[in-house]
């Protein structure tokens, strides 16, 4: 009786199991059964395809950014942005070093700008050097080297952007705003003191080497009258003394002894704001009057902060590798290879 109950039930079994299979279900997908009520699984015969991953750039040509020439936006690799603008903002006949320590400042200042800190609406940077970074096409360097040494001039350049290919400067592994300027007063400046930000790696340190510079010392000559006007027109309600020796007082000077802040008549100027209205090549000034004229004279060229041109000059021409130059004038940043 046992054994006529067993084989009843094994047939009962197969036929079910045969029912399932003429239905399409698969009678022992386990996983199935227990995921009733749930959106269905994928078909067992249906491959899944693999997540693209997202490619890092690490060679300069692997970046774009769009720049604006001439008003107008365009979009470049990186390396071919970075052409232009170590050529329109260092001499070709600088220094390898020099050329070098300019790239990686260039390319920071650029993927910065890329990163945290686009400056303009629809562009990252432009070429203009007052506002972003200087700029200029292999032909407009072409043009302003000559045929004689083009050639020879473009290709230190791109031998000084090719040899440092994505390599930054970071500080707390962030990428640092890596400012620069042609020449200092002997030192270079803070950022606190020009703008007022307490960058921890923008900070005055010495620069003796731009005392060699052949314009290390400017004179500008104004008219009396001339001036007076500027003045007026910059500060509507400024009482100036009629006595010009009298115009200018309570001088206060930042730590690497440049102008902050001049009293002129009755009201407050920062230096960086008598430069600029009088076209002055820096704020380390010294003012006098004579022959009915307001006379001054200025020494470095440019803000004063971050990387000095021409003292990275100096330092390659006394055998300082653009490791060395970047590491003295950005204090406490590390280089390394940069992935985007």
């Amino acid at each position: 009786m046992t054994k006529k109950i067993l084989i009843v039930a094994f047939a009962v079994l197969i036929l079910t199991f045969l029912m399932a299979l003429a239905a399409g279900r698969n009678p022992l997908n386990i996983k199935n059964a227990l995921q009733a009520g749930n959106a269905s699984p994928a078909p067992t015969s249906q491959a899944i395809e693999p997540q693209p991953t997202a490619h890092v750039a690490t060679k300069d040509s692997e970046v774009s950014l769009t720049v604006l020439v001439g008003g107008d936006p365009k979009k470049m690799p990186l390396n071919e942005y970075l052409y232009g603008a170590v050529s329109a903002e260092m001499p070709a006949l600088y220094p390898i070093a020099a050329l070098q320590s300019q790239a990686v400042a260039a390319r920071t200042y650029a993927l910065y700008a890329i990163n945290k800190n686009p400056r303009h609406d629809n562009a990252v940077i432009c070429g203009d050097f007052a506002c972003c970074m200087a700029w200029r096409s292999e032909k407009e360097s072409m043009e302003a080297w000559g045929q004689e040494h083009g050639n020879e001039y473009y290709d230190r350049i791109k031998e000084a952007v090719d040899s440092t290919d994505m390599e930054v400067l970071l500080y707390n592994n962030e990428l640092i705003d890596a400012l620069f300027f042609a020449f200092s007063s002997g030192k270079t400046e803070s950022a606190a003191e020009v703008w007022g930000n307490d960058i921890p790696y923008l900070v005055s340190v010495e620069s003796d080497w731009d005392k060699e510079h052949p314009e290390f010392t400017r004179r500008v000559s104004v008219k009396n009258s001339k001036a007076r006007k500027k003045l007026e027109k910059a500060y509507p309600g400024i009482k100036l003394p009629k006595k010009t020796k009298k115009w200018f007082s309570d001088w206060e000077y930042t730590a690497s002894g440049r102008v902050k802040s001049v009293r002129a008549g009755d009201t407050t100027v920062a230096g960086t704001e008598i430069r600029s209205l009088f076209g002055l090549s820096s704020h380390h000034f010294t003012v006098s009057f004579e022959n009915s004229r307001l006379n001054f004279v200025t020494q470095g060229f440019g803000h004063g902060v971050g990387l000095s041109q021409f003292g990275a000059r100096q330092m390659s021409q006394d055998g300082k590798d653009y490791k060395e130059i970047l590491a003295w004038y950005y204090k406490g940043t590390t280089l390394e290879r940069y992935k985007y």
